[in-house]
């Protein structure tokens, strides 16, 4: 499989957990090939549906890792959390801020060793090669002053060396390829009209090695691409991008996304599939637990909780998809899907696995028979021995 602009870089400079003796590494079908868990098989929901996201159309029986490029692009960004990212977890002051860097410490590392790939590697080879003299032109002084930029600020972000544009892509577009993908498929969260599920998926996809998901009503003439450009360019990424990347680019771009196919690895979309998600959510967990024994705060310099930001649900941040109660897609009746809020079920109905009998004594406090998400952070409180039926040895973190 041909990749574009891949740097000499191998986790085994970083660690060697991408190996035999620990989690396997992965041979050229983006397979694990070796170790405990060699050629393990993705969980199966039905006989059309493997347990992956609505929007990865990736038809693999087996866990998929595809580690270091997006798309066959080496990308410009963090590949692992940094001693300064899980301070940040230790220091935050309200829970909503908690939720929003405890994901931010993970995502980076389950985009880069779960990748991206498919046939979206042969379309950015053609698309670096149609635009790469542009990508690689230097954003110069004048033209970010033409433009009406603050160069100090458009300094401080993209730097003054070529290659700028190159960097908004890596981070716009390449680092954000799952984000982009799910927010399609939530379409009126973002789209211009607020028109609901853009993105289509075929839902045989387990079944075809060429399935891909599309944006018919854009095919189709019925919509343009400005309808979407929000979904792929959020908040002010669209005011860097439309200024400095040509209209030309940004088509080409939009139609990479909504034309060619993209497996993404099972840590980016089906994440508990992949072993490697069992010691890097632990790893958070631990920091969040070390924040809630307040005899360990001294030591760790951390800042405990306000008591009354743990009890308060007003504190809960439910995030950009609060839709609804236990649905896992978009429901048309109430523009709602379910997971995010606080009241939501930690788990769906539908969904079998059991709570230890001290968490349901624990956290089911209004006897409803349903363990929400607020009910379960309460109830898992390292305070509290009636509820966790574990400890963990210490909050040492001598690596950092």
């Amino acid at each position: 499989m041909r990749r574009n602009n891949i740097p000499s870089f191998s986790f085994n400079n970083v660690s060697n957990i991408l190996t035999s003796t620990w989690f396997g590494s992965s041979d050229e079908n983006n397979h694990i090939m070796d170790g405990r868990w060699a050629h393990t098989n993705i969980t199966k929901l039905s006989d059309d549906r493997y347990a992956r996201s609505y929007w990865n159309n990736n038809p693999d029986p087996e866990i998929t890792r595809h580690s270091v490029d997006i798309c066959g692009v080496a990308t410009v960004g963090p590949i692992l959390p940094s001693c300064s990212a899980h301070y940040q977890i230790l220091t935050s002051q309200t829970l909503g801020e908690l939720q929003l860097l405890t994901s931010a410490s993970v995502s980076p590392s389950q985009l880069q060793l779960g990748g991206v790939y498919g046939g979206c590697t042969d379309a950015y080879t053609q698309f670096y090669a149609k635009w790469g003299d542009l990508l690689n032109e230097k954003i110069t002084v004048d033209m970010v002053l033409s433009i009406g930029f603050n160069v100090s600020e458009f300094g401080n972000v993209w730097g003054y060396e070529p290659g700028q544009r190159k960097d908004m892509i890596s981070k716009y577009i390449l680092n954000e390829y799952d984000n982009i993908y799910k927010s399609l498929w939530r379409s009126h969260t973002c789209s211009v009209s607020k028109s609901p599920g853009l993105l289509e998926c075929p839902k045989e996809c387990m079944l075809l090695k060429h399935c891909t998901c599309t944006v018919p009503k854009l095919s189709s003439g019925e919509i343009t691409i400005d309808e979407i450009l929000p979904c792929i360019f959020p908040g002010s990424s669209y005011r860097h991008a439309s200024s400095f990347l040509p209209r030309g680019m940004i088509e080409d771009l939009v139609a990479i996304i909504t034309g060619s196919s993209m497996f993404e690895g099972d840590l980016v979309s089906s994440s508990v599939s992949d072993p490697l998600f069992w010691i890097m959510n632990p790893t958070i967990q631990r920091l969040v637990t070390a924040k809630r024994v307040t005899s360990t705060n001294n030591k760790m310099g951390a800042l405990p909780f306000d008591p009354l930001i743990v009890s308060d649900k007003d504190q809960w941040l439910d995030s950009q998809y609060n839709f609804g109660s236990n649905e896992s897609k978009f429901d048309e009746e109430d523009n709602r899907c379910v997971g995010h809020a606080a009241d939501d079920p930690a788990l769906p109905e539908d969904i079998s696995l059991p709570y230890t009998d001290a968490v349901e004594r624990v956290a089911d406090v209004d006897g409803d028979g349903i363990i929400s998400n607020w009910e379960i952070l309460s109830a898992l409180d390292p305070m509290d021995i009636d509820g966790n039926d574990y400890v963990f040895e210490n909050f040492e973190w001598s690596h950092c």
